[in-house]
C-alpha cells in the first residue's frame, strides 16, 4: 500500500472490531529537555494526521508548545504489527474535538471535566466524588471541556513492520515527500 495513513486506519478499523483499544506510546521533549514518554488512545487516522486527545493544560500539551516534535511507537500484538512514526503536533479544530469527545464514554467525560490533568491532587477519593456528581446530575450529556482537545500528528516518516514467525518481518519505511510518500523495505 503506498499509503501508511490508510494502512494505519485500516489497523484502527480490525482493532476497533475486536473491541480492542489502540494504544500509541507518545514521545515529546520534556520541559527539562529529558525526552518525556506516555500512552495516549489513538482516536483515528484519517488524511494525513493521526488523532488523540489530551488537557490543554497537560504536561504534553505545554511540550507541544515547546517543541512540537514528536514521536510515538505501537505495538498491536493480536494485528502482530508495529508502526512507529515521527512527526508534529498541534492541537485540531474545535469540530474535530468535540466530535471526538462525544463518542468517549461518559466517565471519560466525567473526569475530563473535572480533572486538570498531570496536576498533583490532594485527595483521590475527592476527585472519584466530583466525578459522581457530575455523572449525577439529571442532564445526560457532558459538554467538552474548554481545556479539552485533539491534537493532530502530522507525520514526516511512518514505520510499518508487520511481524512474522519465521522472523523474516517485513518492515517498510515511508517518507513523507512533496505529493505523497515514498516507501522503501527496510532488513528486519
Amino acid at each position: 500500500m503506498d499509503d501508511p495513513i490508510a494502512e494505519i486506519s485500516a489497523f484502527l478499523d480490525s482493532l476497533w472490531a475486536k473491541e480492542e483499544l489502540a494504544p500509541i506510546c507518545l514521545s515529546t521533549k520534556g520541559l527539562d529537555g529529558f525526552p518525556n514518554s506516555r500512552f495516549v488512545d489513538l482516536k483515528k487516522a484519517s488524511e494525513e494526521h493521526l488523532y488523540f486527545g489530551s488537557d490543554s493544560r497537560s504536561t504534553k500539551a505545554k511540550e507541544f508548545d515547546r517543541a512540537t516534535e514528536v514521536a510515538l511507537c505501537a505495538w498491536w500484538p493480536t494485528l502482530q504489527i508495529q508502526v512507529r512514526v515521527r512527526g508534529t503536533a498541534e492541537q485540531a479544530s474545535v469540530s474535530i474535538s468535540d466530535n471526538e469527545f462525544a463518542k468517549r464514554n461518559p466517565t471519560a467525560q466525567a473526569i475530563a471535566a473535572v480533572s486538570v490533568q498531570s496536576r498533583e491532587i490532594a485527595n483521590l477519593d475527592e476527585l472519584r466524588q466530583r466525578v459522581r456528581e457530575l455523572q449525577s446530575r439529571p442532564t445526560a450529556k457532558i459538554p467538552r471541556p474548554p481545556t479539552w482537545w485533539i491534537y493532530s500528528i502530522l507525520p514526516s516518516r511512518i514505520e510499518i513492520l508487520r511481524f512474522s514467525e519465521d522472523r523474516i518481518h517485513i518492515r517498510t519505511e515511508y517518507q513523507r515527500r512533496s505529493g505523497g510518500w515514498s516507501a522503501r523495505m527496510l532488513s528486519p
